[in-house]
């Protein structure tokens, strides 16, 4: 028996005429003939085209309203539970509880807390509740630690209590995959406070949260490596090393500590040598396809492959000669190695899925197309082909547009994006990703981009490199980039056209080279300059651009622009070795424009600010210190916690400054800091540890 498909998903307006005795259809559809013979326009298709009579046009209005109707009643009785509710009533419903909703900037955190309020209470003062707590306000795997349990004690030899006994494991394995101290059992008593590192002793109960999630990375076509030892390859589309990282389980609210497979990090390389079953297959961290078919378990083997030679031409043989037969693989750096040196496979065959880490939360990667939103007829680019053939489909693609200016790429390699594309004018040219993949275009020199007048050029959910995207000429109106990836240590963005607007909302890019004219709006991103004599934003011979505003996003060298809009939440800071004597931020027009709960380097020339770092008159202003500014480190552009309250705490909604304003951990992990007590047994100390972040 097959389900009855729920009628509110046909419109209104059709259930209406539906309801009607087919009479007075037939006399409506009479009528919408007669019309349009009256007004001399084609006779509508009875098998075809809905007729479009007065009494349809009349029940399409009413139906129109009924739909709005019945889309309030639904979104009525969904704000009924918190899990669906609309985030304007996550407040209510934590009234009606007695919530105490800690604001850390984000709907999924105070949704969190409203839903696990009463479980809170009811466990209020074990362990549990703390980690309930820090994963509810961090919204992230989080676990609390009474570490009055791994304090080793004289035992009474009348009564003995075997887990308080010292021991150490000498093989050092049990405390990696835990990421605890190598000695994880006992330990002798720390008399340090819990802020100034100490953690075991009696009166001591700690929370570790796990912030930089890891991000699935699905149907890609890993990189050969040329020259040397044959049968080498690397996971990552740009040819580089990358860590592989855990895909976490979901963890059981009903215990307070984490179990390892929950964890979020590296995949630790001892043991996933031991129990490769619990890193790689289906629905597991890490899977290899070779000719659509997945290699089995037995045929896999996870060691170390780190070079033998200073050119890097040889990787390491112990696995190979140990396991000749098995594909190895690397899970510290990304290598893959093909058995007898990759005879007989056919490279262009193989598919890999892994997760790496970002804390980043932008940039592509698992990208979903947008809901309500549609390809008419979509050029498609599909999976199943080699990477010479995706490259001429995708140019055949770019040289019709005009008949289909939408590319859906669905294949998950390397593409070679053609040396010049031409835009029909008024066309919107769209390059967007499949769902959940992240395709990569690879420009060879330049990527010459012109448009007839009133066109547009938009790329979503892609990862470029390899050279430069020119605008060239006038024409173009709008650059969009949206959850994009610019690799910033080889691409750059050149508009030649003054009359093109550049967007780019929740990506990376590297530096971007404008017009005077031009107008730059950049949301929720990061531009890096790579390099500290390059700028981030500037004009032709690094001259100024035109006009800039941006929203909670982080420039990484110096910005020359003519004005400014509306900047906030915003951190401009520039590599060190840096040995221009000109402003870092230079503003020419400093009577228009504002900066808002920003951070600028010293120095810089801008119109009026509005609480921004450094505070006017600070003698010693603080330059920020990130934990990584190498792309593709899973820590790029984050602040560390050592960076002073102005920076980490300074924006407008008391988050981190720049594109981490989001997720803002310092500020997460100060709230917690402030109401673990409350939760904790009475007279304990407790703390807070980032710890993949």
């Amino acid at each position: 028996m097959t389900d009855m498909p729920d009628p509110r998903l046909t419109p209104a307006a059709e259930r209406l005429l539906a309801l009607l005795p087919a009479l007075f259809r037939m006399r409506d559809a009479e009528q919408a003939a007669a019309l349009a013979a009256e007004l001399d326009l084609p006779a509508p298709d009875p098998v075809v085209d809905r007729p479009q009579g007065p009494l349809t046009s009349l029940l399409a209005i009413l139906g129109q309203q009924f739909d709005q109707l019945e889309a309030e009643v639904d979104a009525l009785y969904e704000d009924q539970f918190i899990e669906t509710c609309a985030d304007w009533v996550v407040p209510y419903i934590g009234a009606l509880v007695g919530a105490r909703i800690i604001d850390v900037g984000d709907s999924r955190s105070a949704r969190r807390q409203v839903a696990d309020t009463i479980a809170g209470r009811r466990s209020k003062g074990t362990a549990r509740a703390l980690a309930n707590l820090a994963g509810d306000i961090a919204d992230a795997p989080a676990e609390a630690i009474e570490y009055r349990e791994f304090v080793a004690t004289a035992v009474n030899l009348d009564f003995p209590r075997p887990v308080l006994t010292a021991s150490v494991a000498l093989n050092r394995k049990a405390g990696r995959a835990r990421l605890l101290p190598d000695h994880h059992d006992q330990h002798s008593w720390e008399v340090r406070d819990m802020r100034e590192g100490g953690r075991f002793a009696y009166g001591n109960a700690g929370v570790r949260i796990w912030p930089v999630p890891a991000r699935e990375h699905r149907e890609v076509v890993p990189v050969p490596v040329t020259g040397g030892q044959p049968g080498r390859l690397r996971f990552s589309p740009l040819g580089r090393d990358i860590a592989l990282w855990r895909k976490p389980a979901a963890d059981d609210p009903q215990i307070s500590r984490l179990p390892p497979a929950a964890m979020p990090g590296p995949i630790p390389l001892a043991d996933a040598h031991d129990n490769p079953g619990a890193y790689y297959g289906a629905g597991r961290s890490v899977d290899v396809f070779i000719a659509g078919t997945r290699r089995a378990l037995a045929d896999i083997c996870f060691c170390d492959l780190g070079d033998r030679d200073a050119a890097g031409t040889q990787w390491n043989r112990r696995g190979m000669m140990a396991h000749p037969a098995k594909l190895l693989i690397d899970p510290l750096r990304g290598r893959m190695l093909l058995p007898g040196g990759g005879a007989g496979i056919d490279l262009a065959t193989i598919r890999v899925r892994y997760s790496y880490g970002q804390a980043v939360p932008f940039g592509g990667g698992d990208f979903a197309m947008p809901a309500g939103i549609a390809f008419a007829a979509p050029a498609i680019i599909a999976q199943n082909q080699d990477e010479a053939a995706a490259t001429t489909a995708l140019a055949a693609a770019l040289g019709d547009l005009a008949a289909r200016p939408s590319i859906s790429l669905r294949f998950g390699g390397t593409m070679v994006c053609p040396a010049a594309t031409a835009i029909p004018a008024g066309a919107v040219a769209r390059l967007w990703a499949g769902d959940g993949l992240w395709p990569t275009l690879r420009i060879g020199g330049n990527w010459t981009v012109t448009g007839g007048q009133g066109s547009r050029l938009e790329l979503r959910g892609l990862r470029v490199f390899g050279g430069a995207l020119v605008i060239d000429a006038a024409g173009i109106d709008e650059l969009a980039i949206i959850d994009s990836t610019f690799d910033p240590q080889t691409t750059a963005i050149t508009v030649r056209d003054p009359g093109c607007r550049v967007r780019i909302e929740r990506s990376i890019t590297g530096r971007l080279q404008l017009e005077a004219g031009s107008v730059v709006e950049v949301i929720d991103s990061v531009v890096d300059a790579h390099l500290p004599t390059a700028s981030a934003i500037a004009g032709a011979g690094n001259a100024r651009a035109g006009s800039l505003s941006a929203e909670r996003s982080t420039f990484l060298g110096d910005v020359r622009v003519l004005g400014l809009g509306e900047v906030g939440d915003c951190l401009f800071a520039v590599r060190s070795g840096r040995t221009a004597v000109t402003p870092p931020v230079d503003v020419e027009r400093t009577q228009s424009g504002c900066l808002r709960f920003s951070a600028l380097p010293p120095g810089s020339r801008t119109p009026r600010r509005y609480r921004c770092y450094p505070a006017h008159g600070d003698p010693a202003p603080f330059a920020p210190v990130f934990a990584s500014l190498a792309y593709g480190d899973p820590l790029y552009a984050t602040l560390i916690a050592a960076n002073p309250p102005g920076l980490t705490l300074g924006a407008e909604n008391g988050g981190e400054m720049g594109v981490m304003n989001g997720r803002s951990w310092h500020r997460r992990r100060r709230a917690l800091d402030l109401e673990l007590p409350e939760w904790a047994p009475f007279g304990m100390a407790t703390a807070t540890l980032l710890v993949n972040g």
